[in-house]
């Protein structure tokens, strides 16, 4: 059957809205966009708001996003390229050139469109909540050993969590840290996720977990609580020496409801669940722990500088394992130990 173009009359194979190839590229749009597009962004943390929705995008990024979005194209057109010039008209305004490449039936196409970008500055939700110190939990660490490091390290734990759901586009943050008698108090603008991060804390540190729940109002017809998490740390933690009024113990790790301790006397690994750990008792930190210079040594016996007095001590080696040129020891009251080879 002789297919004929209905603008120039030419026969040909393919037809395409009753046109030959080069009558559709020469009469048709190959591409229609709005005379007007509106993009929504955060003045204070850049975010853009696209359909009711705010992302953290880059700014040419999310213009290109509303460009292709609104853009109309042939459906004939085939590995289409598009590319976009932004030209300041105002404080607010742009014109956008867009320029279209691609091919129809194989043959090269290009078309060139003009509309303009009317930018709205809307302070997001979560700015807007930063601003007024908005919260829905609270989180307060405690211990019964006043150690600044030891809430620092949870605390840099809890930021890493709070990181990792802001990577993942959770509208979470924390609005305020106080330290507290006894501890910190971190306010935190998700309950939920709050409730998550104080599960996590609980998990990997142990100690006593405790939330409070204060009702401060109703939203569409719904309770709405401010919750607060009590995690009171335990009196022990990674790196501390440990006694069970028989031998001495270094803590070594702790995950879940198990604690993993080792022996100083014998260089046994031991792992203990939670409950028995009030059998021991914290004799002092990882501040015990000195690095000693090694004089001599030999299968079952080492000879090290004491780093206080620069005496010579000698020490019986648990097992026969060799040391560089220097040893790591625990001096107690009851006696100076070695610690293993291996980096605890």
């Amino acid at each position: 059957m002789k297919l004929f173009c209905v603008e120039c009359g030419k026969e040909t194979d393919d037809l395409l809205n009753g046109m030959c190839i080069d009558c559709y590229i020469k009469r048709e749009e190959l591409m229609k966009i709005p005379g007007r597009l509106h993009l929504t962004i955060c003045p204070t943390c850049g975010s853009v708001r696209y359909k009711g929705e705010w992302k953290k995008k880059e700014f040419k990024d999310a213009v290109k996003e509303v460009v292709e979005k609104a853009i109309m194209v042939s459906p004939y057109l085939e590995n289409k390229e598009i590319e976009i010039d932004l030209i300041r008209k105002g404080k607010t305004l742009y014109e956008c050139k867009i320029l279209l490449n691609g091919n129809i039936k194989g043959k090269p196409v290009n078309s060139e469109v003009y509309t303009e970008l009317l930018v709205e500055k809307k302070t997001c939700l979560t700015c807007s909540r930063k601003a007024g110190k908005y919260f829905e939990a609270i989180i307060q660490l405690r211990t019964e050993r006043e150690e600044e490091h030891r809430f620092q390290e949870v605390l840099e734990e809890l930021k890493a969590f709070i990181r990792e759901y802001q990577l993942e586009g959770r509208d979470v943050f924390i609005t305020n840290i106080k330290e507290v008698k006894g501890g910190i108090d971190v306010y935190l603008s998700d309950n939920h996720l709050a409730k998550k991060i104080a599960q996590d804390i609980h998990s990997r540190y142990g100690g006593e977990k405790k939330a409070s729940p204060k009702l401060v109002g109703l939203k569409d017809g719904k309770r709405v609580y401010r919750v607060t998490y009590l995690i009171r740390l335990p009196s022990y933690t990674t790196g501390d020496i440990l006694s069970d009024g028989k031998d001495f113990y270094y803590l070594k790790s702790m995950d879940g409801k198990k604690v993993h301790i080792v022996n100083l006397m014998n260089w046994l690994e031991l792992t203990c669940e939670r409950k028995f750990m009030k059998n021991f008792s914290v004799v002092g930190s990882r501040e015990m722990i000195k690095e000693a210079i090694v004089v001599s040594q030999s299968k079952e016996e080492i000879q090290v500088m004491d780093p206080d007095n620069y005496k010579t001590i000698e020490l019986k080696k648990p097992r026969s394992v060799h040391f560089g040129r220097t040893a790591r020891i625990v001096k107690t009251e009851n006696g100076i130990f070695l610690l293993p080879t291996q980096k605890l």
